[in-house]
């Protein structure tokens, strides 16, 4: 495993010490975004959606650093990236830019997918558990197989279990292999807020409103 770094470049806060699975090189030159932590456990089926036993990454959807602007004068936030953890209100200022120092990106629910045709397509794949991924390799995927779509990376990425392995696969690209998508995972985006001296009031629950959002930086 690795240290997970993380910057959030136009407030020039970073944050080391993290131990998270990270991507080589060669992945981060292209998703910088993607540095992964599993915690693996059983599935319950429903449908085609599973309530997946916590599968989070410390990764963010889509490509590009996001940034966060208050939209009023106090924000909501709890002790722990969970939103059953206690919460408490903070004074803000609208339009104040939210620094913050860490992600949670967290899979509430999974999507099963069945491959519709097989295709032979390069994946990537955690194969040491809770290592590095691999670099690119062929995967023969056949007909019927199924997939367990857990989250959206960015550039057409998804965090997918293949065969019983974590994998970085195209599922928005290959929709004569995995058909078109109509079901998605349903996720938890939380990050860490930090003051200018540092120190963290707590987490923030991103898209429950309090926030507006910027044009990301690359």
């Amino acid at each position: 495993m690795s240290l997970a770094i993380f910057a959030h470049l136009k407030g020039e806060v970073r944050h080391e010490g993290t131990t998270r699975i990270s991507t080589p090189p060669s992945i981060l030159q292209k998703m910088p975004n993607t540095i992964v932590c599993l915690i693996f456990g059983s599935v319950l089926a429903v449908s085609n959606c599973v309530a997946a036993d916590e599968f989070e990454t410390n990764m963010w959807p889509g490509e590009g650093v996001p940034s966060f602007v208050a939209k009023s004068d106090e924000l909501r936030l709890h002790t722990s990236p969970r939103s059953a953890s206690p919460s408490k209100i903070i004074t803000y200022r609208n339009g104040w830019k939210v620094p913050f120092d860490e992600s949670i990106y967290r899979t509430i629910e999974s999507v099963i997918l069945v491959v519709k045709q097989a295709k032979e397509l390069s994946i990537q794949c955690d194969r040491t558990n809770l290592s590095l991924f691999d670099t690119a390799a062929l995967y023969q995927f056949k007909e019927g197989e199924k997939v367990e779509n857990l989250q959206y990376s960015g550039e057409g990425l998804s965090v997918a279990r293949v065969n019983g392995e974590v994998c970085l696969v195209p599922l928005e690209f290959e929709v004569e292999t995995f058909g078109a998508q109509e079901e998605f995972p349903v996720t938890e985006w939380w990050v860490r807020v930090l003051y200018a001296d540092g120190t963290s009031p707590g987490w923030l629950l991103v898209g429950d409103g309090q926030v507006a959002f910027p044009k990301r930086t690359f």
